[in-house]
């Protein structure tokens, strides 16, 4: 290394996050840039000390590094060297999938990676700093970008070359400087720092760096005898190129053919890579084809967190809170199931395919009914109504010490039926097994809409929770029909039975605040490797499938043995005459 340009760097300011980045005057890191949390030189006036979360893993915020030490931190964090050298690209709190990323991307065993990340969720950035610190450190010699487009391939090139030109501290800390080529498509990095002649002087390594669409040409790229050691493959997939299968194939005989074979071989370059970043766009598009192919690494990361994803969407959880908070994620959500677009939600925040030929609805078959919406509220005392419940058995040993992570849901549903159509009047789910919560909720939905039958199976457990709510009417003293279910179908043709018919005839109305069953009615069955919880979906149907058989006797209500006691005279017993 040559003698250090910055004596040492004050890391207290990196703790200092401002949301908005200030405009560049003249060169980029030229100075101490406070306002976008740069370093701050020794023996400068230091900006005030701001309270704030430390954002780095550094013991104590006030300590000063030198160049040297900050350079070697950088090369074994990489949230430290991107946030240290480039403060106005990562200029707020990573996602907490970012560091899981970071571990592939620098692994040297992993030579081939597949990444997928939801929409916005900094892929591109990441792979432009991961492209950078591959320059800084010299591992790289020539690096290819393959994107959709020559021109979206060009963006990360110029973010290259600004870096160079603007970020005087970063270029000068590596000896980093403008070579020849310097165009939108090759730029040539000239680094100093690497070797020194026999006298001290630098020996100059040149670093190379394409840009290119997917259809352009790149086999056989050897520049300077070396071939590229990095190929970042970002986003080649989009609604235009993917909706086809010949489109598709295409798009991967060429990524994994040609492009591909144009990787320098382990023997000459250990460190060589490639890394796929994508969201995903089908089943067997180029994303999804090399999660089953063994030479690469897959990755996937969604808006959610791993812990939470499958769970309902009130219990779920943003991957990257300080950008989107949990709330609004939640919120944008819901608002794209009611608009019937869960679809896209699905695959470009939370990398999951829903495809309509692999699914046994359709989104358009539903309707909406409630305040608001063209059909109203179904007269309540004319509706024929009845609840089914799709209850949760105690949990095993094992799924208490998972915290419940695989558990499924218990749902209540009540349906009405009113002139042929059937409306799904209220869902409430909880998850895991709570006998207590599930007699609470039955009696309170029973009150509040007078069911016929309350539809329970009789398999294993769900025998038991019959007994349960019989005894809880008895000490309750208010009664309803509990119709026990033997249904020996699997769950698939249950709810496929119960729901198809109605539903593809247009006859099935939902309100569009019930999201979960909005949600799982769009999925079912899916082709998702993850899967997704069913329960609302099969509660419905059940109740569905129910009212479909008719009723022999007349509309049942509920009993209420106090009321009719209080009906009848008490009898005087006078004694025997």
């Amino acid at each position: 290394m040559s003698e250090p340009v910055v004596p040492s760097i004050n890391l207290s300011v990196l703790h200092q996050k401002d949301p908005t980045p200030s405009q560049p005057s003249g060169e980029e890191g030229a100075g101490p840039n406070l306002s976008s949390a740069g370093p701050v030189l020794t023996g400068e006036k230091e900006p005030e000390a701001v309270e704030s979360e430390p954002s780095f893993p550094v013991e104590d915020p006030s300590l000063h590094l030198s160049l040297e030490e900050a350079i070697q931190l950088g090369a074994v964090d990489s949230a430290f060297f991107n946030s240290l050298w480039f403060p106005k690209t990562f200029r707020q709190e990573p996602a907490l999938f970012h560091p899981e990323m970071d571990k592939l991307l620098d692994s040297p065993e992993q030579r081939y990676v597949n990444i997928q990340v939801c929409r916005d969720g900094a892929k591109t950035t990441k792979l432009r700093a991961y492209s950078a610190k591959r320059i800084a450190y010299g591992i790289s010699r020539t690096i290819l970008y393959i994107a959709v487009s020559e021109t979206k391939a060009i963006q990360s090139v110029s973010w290259l070359k600004h870096q160079i030109e603007t970020n005087k501290m970063f270029r000068e800390a590596f000896g980093l400087s403008k070579g020849k080529p310097w165009t939108d498509v090759h730029i040539c990095i000239n680094h100093n720092n690497l070797e020194r002649n026999e006298d001290g002087t630098p020996v100059i390594t040149k670093i190379h760096v394409l840009a290119y669409g997917v259809t352009g040409g790149v086999r056989g790229t050897n520049i300077e005898d070396y071939r590229p050691d990095l190929i970042i493959v970002d986003d080649v997939m989009d609604d235009d190129n993917s909706a086809t299968k010949e489109q598709r194939d295409k798009i991967k005989n060429r990524i994994l053919g040609a492009i591909k074979e144009s990787l320098s071989p382990r023997s000459e370059t250990p460190d060589a890579k490639m890394v796929l970043l994508n969201t995903p766009q089908d089943f067997e598009d180029l994303s999804e084809d090399a999660k089953k192919d063994k030479q690469f690494v897959s990755a996937s990361y969604g808006c959610w967190t791993k812990e939470t994803e499958d769970l309902a969407t009130e219990e779920q959880e943003s991957s990257w809170p300080a950008r989107y908070p949990s709330v609004e994620l939640r919120a944008e959500k819901e608002a794209a199931i009611a608009r019937n677009k869960y679809a896209i939600f699905a695959r470009e925040k939370e990398c999951k395919l829903v495809v309509a030929e692999d699914c046994a609805f359709r989104t358009e078959w539903l309707n909406f009914f409630g305040e608001g919406e063209k059909e109203p509220e179904p007269p309540k005392h004319e509706m024929w109504v009845v609840m089914a419940i799709d209850p949760v058995p105690p949990p095993t040993k094992l799924q208490l010490e998972k915290g419940f992570r695989d558990k499924d849901y218990e749902s209540l549903a009540m349906v009405g039926k009113y002139n042929g159509n059937y409306y799904l009047l209220e869902q409430v789910h909880n998850r895991g097994h709570d006998p207590g919560w599930t007699v609470k909720v039955f009696f309170e939905m029973c009150i509040r809409w007078s069911p016929m039958f309350v539809v329970v199976e009789t398999v294993a457990y769900k025998q038991m929770l019959a007994w349960l709510l019989r005894k809880a009417m008895q000490r309750m003293r208010r009664y309803w029909a509990i119709e026990e279910m033997d249904d020996k179908r699997d769950k698939y043709k249950r709810i496929v039975d119960g729901l198809h018919g109605p539903a593809s005839e247009g006859k099935l109305f939902v309100r569009r605040s019930q999201t979960a069953f909005i949600g799982q009615f769009t999925h079912f069955p899916g082709k998702n490797p993850e899967g997704n919880f069913d329960d609302d979906l099969e509660a419905a149907a059940v109740a569905v499938g129910r009212l479909n058989k008719g009723f022999i006797a007349n509309r049942g209500k509920s009993t209420d043995l106090k009321s009719e006691e209080e009906e009848f005279e008490l009898l005087e017993y006078g004694g025997a005459p």
